[in-house]
C-alpha cells in the first residue's frame, strides 16, 4: 500500500528521509529535501523503513534530469543540481560543528566551499570489476545494493580515455578472435562444460575456478586504470595467476596501445578480500609508472601510489592550505603522512625546509625520486610512524615553526606529538 510523504533531509549518502504520521522514519532512493513523494514501504522494522519512489507529487525546484543512467549505485545526489548539492553538503557542516562543538564553534569561521567548474570527466583512476556471465565477460561495478556487477560503457566522471579505452577492452574480451585463441589453446581450462575458459590455468592449484572477491569466477578480477587525458596513462589487469594464453594477452595489449596508452601491466593478486592490487606488478608494456602534473611539478606515479583522484580540486585544497601557513624561507615545516611528497614539494618552494614522515616505504622512495626529478633539494623524507620519527627529527635540533597533517589523524593532538614542538601553526586537510 503507497502512502504520501514530505522529505525533510537526505543521508551523507544521498538518500531520503522521511516520517510517516505514527513517527517512523523511512529511507527513499530518488527523493530530494521538501518534495511531497508517493512511496511503498517494504523492510519495515521498528525502527525504520525503506521506502520505494512511486511518484514525485511535489518537486523541488533544483531537481535536475538525473546525469547518468547507470544503475551501478556509486553516485549520490544524481537528481539533484550542483549548486544545491553544495549548499545541502554545506549545511550538513555546519549541522555537524554545531552538534560536536556547541560552545565553540564560530560559524563566521566558516569559508565558503570551492566548487568546481565543471563537476565531470575528472577522474584520472579507476578501478572495475570484471565477471563472465552467459559466456561474456561484463566489467562494470556493482549494481546499487546487490553483490551483481553491471556494465559501464559510460561514466560522466571518468576522463574520456578511460571509457574508451575500457570499452576497447571489453569490445576484445567478448570477441570471436579473443574466443578463438582460447579454443585454440592447448594449456586452456574446460570449464565442465566442454567450454574453455579464456584467460585461465592448466596448473593443478589453479584458482581460476574459485570466486574471487570481484565476483569474476575467473582468473581475470579487475582493471585498473590511471591517467590523463593529456598526459601519461596506464592500464593494469589484475588476474588469480599470470595468464598462459599468451595470444589473447597480445590481443588485448594490441588494443590497448591502439587507444594511445603505452604503459600496460599485469598484477597478480591471488589473496581474499578487498584489496584490487598486490605488490606484484609486471610490465607488459612501456613502464610500471607515468608522470602526473600538478602545481606546476612532476610526479612519477606507480600503480599502487597513492594520488588525488580529482587533480583540479587537489590544486585548489593544496593551494589554499599552503597559503594558510604562509610559508617563508626560514620556516622548518612537517608534512604528516606525506605519501609520495606531493604537497611537501610544493611547500618546499617557500620554506627553508620540509619534513615529510611516511610509513610506507615504498612511497617514500617514490617522494625522494619526486623531489630528483623537480630538482628540490631541500626535503628530507623519512619512512616510519610519526610517533617514532617526529623526535627524531626533534631530538636533532631541528627547529619546527609549521606543520601540515593530510590526514588529521588520532594522537596528532597530544603535547608529545605535533602540537608539542610546532611553534607557529598547524594545518589540517
Amino acid at each position: 500500500m503507497s502512502i504520501k510523504l514530505t522529505v525533510t533531509d537526505l543521508t551523507d549518502e544521498g538518500e531520503a528521509i522521511a516520517f510517516t504520521a505514527e513517527g517512523l522514519k523511512v529511507f527513499i532512493k530518488g527523493a530530494l529535501p521538501g518534495e511531497v513523494v508517493e512511496t511503498d514501504l517494504y523492510g519495515i522494522t521498528p525502527n525504520y523503513a525503506q521506502g520505494k519512489l512511486l511518484k514525485v507529487l511535489e518537486a523541488n525546484p533544483c531537481r535536475c534530469p538525473p546525469f547518468c543512467d547507470n544503475s551501478c549505485g556509486s553516485c549520490a545526489f544524481t537528481e539533484l543540481a550542483y549548486n544545491a548539492e553544495i549548499e545541502l553538503k554545506k549545511q550538513k557542516l555546519h549541522t555537524l560543528f554545531k552538534t560536536k562543538l556547541p560552545e565553540s564553534y564560530d560559524e563566521t569561521l566558516f569559508k565558503d566551499f570551492v566548487s568546481m567548474d565543471n563537476p565531470f570527466s575528472y577522474r584520472n583512476k579507476s578501478i572495475y570489476a570484471v565477471t563472465r556471465t552467459d559466456g561474456k565477460y561484463v566489467v562494470g561495478l556493482y549494481e546499487r545494493d546487490s553483490h551483481d556487477i553491471v556494465m559501464i560503457r559510460n561514466c560522466r566522471l571518468e576522463q574520456e580515455w578511460i571509457n574508451r579505452t575500457r570499452n576497447r577492452i571489453i569490445e576484445v574480451l567478448n570477441s570471436e578472435e579473443f574466443r578463438k585463441y582460447a579454443l585454440d589453446n592447448i594449456n586452456v581450462n574446460s570449464n565442465g562444460n566442454g567450454n574453455s575458459e579464456p584467460f585461465s590455468n592448466n596448473r593443478k592449484d589453479s584458482r581460476s575456478d574459485i570466486k574471487s572477491s570481484s565476483g569474476s569466477g575467473g582468473n581475470l578480477r579487475y582493471i585498473f586504470f590511471r591517467g590523463m587525458n593529456d598526459g601519461e596513462k596506464m592500464v593494469v589487469m589484475v588476474f588469480h595467476h599470470t595468464p598462459e594464453n599468451k595470444q589473447q594477452l597480445h590481443l588485448i595489449a594490441q588494443a590497448i596501445k591502439e587507444t594511445g596508452v603505452d604503459n600496460f601491466l599485469i598484477n597478480i593478486n591471488d589473496t581474499p578480500g578487498n584489496r584490487i592490487l598486490s605488490d606484484l606488478n609486471q610490465v607488459y608494456n612501456g613502464s610500471d609508472r607515468i608522470e602526473i602534473n600538478l602545481l606546476g611539478l612532476n610526479f612519477l606515479v606507480h600503480p599502487n601510489s597513492f594520488l588525488q583522484i580529482n587533480l583540479e580540486q587537489t590544486a585548489k585544497l593544496y593551494t589554499m592550505a599552503v597559503d594558510m601557513l604562509e610559508l617563508n624561507n626560514n620556516d622548518e615545516v612537517l608534512d604528516l603522512y606525506c605519501g609520495i611528497g606531493t604537497i611537501s614539494l610544493y611547500m618546499a618552494q617557500k620554506a627553508k625546509k620540509v619534513y615529510g614522515i611516511e610509513y610506507v616505504q615504498s612511497a617514500v622512495d617514490n617522494a625522494k625520486s619526486n623531489a630528483e626529478k623537480n630538482n628540490i633539494q631541500n626535503v628530507d623524507f623519512r619512512a616510519g610512524l610519526v610517533e617514532k620519527i617526529l623526535p627524531q627529527i626533534i631530538a636533532e635540533g631541528h627547529r619546527i615553526t609549521k606543520a601540515v597533517l593530510d590526514p588529521a589523524r588520532k594522537g596528532c593532538d597530544s603535547k608529545e606529538s605535533v602540537q608539542g614542538c610546532c611553534r607557529s601553526r598547524i594545518i589540517r586537510v
